[in-house]
């Protein structure tokens, strides 16, 4: 068995990544979707791949935040349509994602990142083995894209949630 991952952050953390969170939503007390959309090689999906789950997403949970956290090189494959946020400190980066509802990202670290402060987490997978990279702990899952449609995604991400 593997053991889940805990970044241990300390109370002080939690409650500035809610101040950095308040920042970027209308509302704190609305569920908010934290999506990272950038993954290197061959572990990433297309812009056109992301625009057509965001669109969903948008649809689907209209009345649901959604925050979009950046890699080092400040790109968003949905084009800055949300609300971003960046950092260095991986410590400030998980703070906040501590504070949202969801996290939906690509096979990365940041997506480890999100399952070790405890929130549920989706890992999208296309090319690495989703059984040995998953995210590990409780309420998160992989979703391997070559055998999930958009509207199978979303689903999965409704059950997540707790729409």
């Amino acid at each position: 068995p593997i053991h889940d991952l805990d970044l241990k952050l300390s109370q002080s953390e939690i409650k500035m990544g809610k101040e950095i969170l308040s920042k970027l939503v209308k509302s704190i007390n609305t569920k908010t979707i934290c999506l990272f959309t950038h993954a290197r090689d061959e572990k990433g999906f297309s812009e056109k791949w992301w625009m057509e789950l965001y669109n969903r997403l948008k649809k689907e949970f209209a009345d649901i935040n959604i925050i979009e956290v950046l890699p080092g090189e400040k790109i968003s494959n949905i084009s800055f349509s949300e609300p971003t946020f960046y950092s260095k400190n991986v410590r400030e980066i998980g703070a906040l994602i501590r504070n949202t509802s969801l996290f939906i990202g690509p096979h990365s670290d940041i997506m480890h990142l999100a399952s070790a402060v405890q929130i549920p987490t989706i890992g999208l997978f296309s090319s690495t083995d989703s059984n040995k990279y998953e995210p590990y702990n409780e309420g998160s899952l992989a979703v391997n894209t070559n055998y999930y449609s958009n509207n199978e995604i979303i689903k999965i991400i409704a059950q997540r949630i707790d729409c």
